[in-house]
């Protein structure tokens, strides 16, 4: 593995390589550990995004069935503010 060193030429947006350079074990190690930190970011962020659409649809259907808003927020999780937000929007 080795690092690359790249700059962007002033005429145009297109970077040159300048100068290639081994990386340390250490090195190594740190974009190791920080690649694998970023995909578990990025998982919890998915599954953040896929939980909260699952909410907001169960908070859809339960509008719709005319639930009452206190239900609505004991089995969703979500604020009155939040509720009233989409009880409006429809």
């Amino acid at each position: 593995m080795e690092q690359i060193i790249l700059r962007k030429s002033k005429k145009t947006d297109i970077y040159e390589v300048i100068a290639r350079k081994p990386l340390s074990e250490a090195e190594k190690a740190r974009l190791l550990y920080e690649s694998r930190q970023k995909m578990e970011w990025d998982n919890q962020a998915r599954e953040r995004g896929a939980r909260l659409e699952g909410i907001l649809l169960v908070e859809k259907n339960m509008i719709k069935r005319n639930r009452p808003i206190d239900e609505i927020i004991e089995d969703t999780g979500l604020t009155l503010d939040e509720v009233e937000g989409l009880r409006n929007a429809e």
